[in-house]
């Protein structure tokens, strides 16, 4: 949860430089809905979603591909940050950056597939390790079957307080 706080926290720098870029006009009349970026992302979910087994591994066919390019976004904002702090430093004087420009086409590609992901129902834990929880009821209560980036299947599962220290086989399910 901590990577999608300091998303969240990369998007209001973004929208902060894009106020001084636009000379105090809202992001929103500049940009209009060009960005959805700049739209409130909640990142929540509803209502709780039980997957069986089975229907969390079909579930992990949609998702798998969309944690790679999650993956693939994140490790470029990574690589980019050191120069975007120098950039927003220079381009609030002066009007934009090329370089922040692509960063924002990246957060909001990056909102997006969150989004997308957790429309699933699945639960995003750490998108540094792309920890994904679905839950599901074992004797009556919940729990969470656990996956992580670059697993297969669902291997493991953990009662809902102890977490990824908690993970034990999926033989134990």
């Amino acid at each position: 949860m901590g990577e999608i706080i300091e998303a969240i926290l990369w998007i209001s720098v973004a929208r902060r430089a894009a106020e001084v870029w636009t000379r105090g006009k809202s992001v929103a009349e500049t940009f209009g809905s060009h960005f959805p970026l700049f739209t409130l992302s909640l990142y929540t979910h509803p209502m709780a979603q039980y997957f069986t087994l089975q229907q969390a591994n079909e579930a992990l066919k949609i998702i798998r591909p969309l944690m790679d390019e999650v993956q693939a976004i994140r490790s470029k904002i990574l690589e980019l940050q050191p120069e975007a702090w120098t950039a927003i430093e220079k381009s609030i004087g002066n009007g934009g950056n090329i370089t922040l420009s692509r960063m924002i086409r990246d957060f909001e590609k990056l909102d997006a597939l969150v989004h997308r992901i957790l429309d699933t129902g699945v639960l995003i834990k750490d998108i540094n390790i792309g920890l994904l929880d679905f839950s599901a009821l074992k004797d009556g209560r919940e729990v969470y079957l656990c996956w992580q980036y670059g697993e297969g299947e669902i291997a493991f599962w953990h009662e809902v307080d102890e977490g990824y220290a908690g993970r034990q086989p999926i033989s134990t399910f």
